[in-house]
């Protein structure tokens, strides 16, 4: 009989620690501060893949998108660093990948290994991307919304067209 109890507080304190953690997650919301550090590490960690695609990229339409990503990035560079120097934010000077394990995995990858993770990667980071952005969007300040909100159909277009290139 003891079994049954201690079984079903596990059960429980489980289920509260997930709700809790999935509380977190969503009710936090991103001071326009930490978006425009997210925002400016997400173009470097961009545009750095995007070198490598447009010098890995097997299809001639992974080296055009790649290039079309490099220039994306340099627009989004110039409405970022502004208002971040605004506010007096201090930009990394390289990359800084969010998980240190991962690094730039790319790097090492060749041929159509180099293009799936390529895809895979650019896909996520853009959907977490456009997550940021879209938060931002409702910010308090209007420099910061409508900065997210004139680039926001920038990622989603830049999303479509890497999900075309599987």
């Amino acid at each position: 009989m003891g079994a049954i109890p201690f079984k079903f507080s596990m059960i429980f304190l489980f289920l509260i620690g997930s709700t809790l953690c999935a509380q977190q997650k969503n009710t936090a919301p991103v001071g326009d501060a930490q978006f425009l550090l997210q925002a400016f590490n997400g173009r470097m960690i961009a545009t750095d893949n995007a070198k490598l695609a447009i010098k890995k990229g097997t299809t001639p339409q992974m080296r055009q998108f790649g290039k079309r990503m490099v220039k994306d990035q340099n627009e989004m560079y110039k409405a970022i660093k502004p208002l971040g120097a605004s506010r007096n934010a201090v930009f990394p000077k390289s990359v800084n990948y969010i998980d240190p394990k991962v690094g730039n995995k790319l790097s090492k990858l060749s041929g159509p290994d180099f293009n799936r993770a390529y895809i895979n990667r650019t896909v996520a980071d853009l959907e977490k991307d456009i997550a940021l952005f879209k938060q931002a969007s409702t910010s308090k300040s209007k420099e910061t919304a409508s900065l997210a909100k004139e680039f926001l159909p920038m990622l989603e277009a830049q999303l479509t067209d890497v999900q075309q290139l599987y």
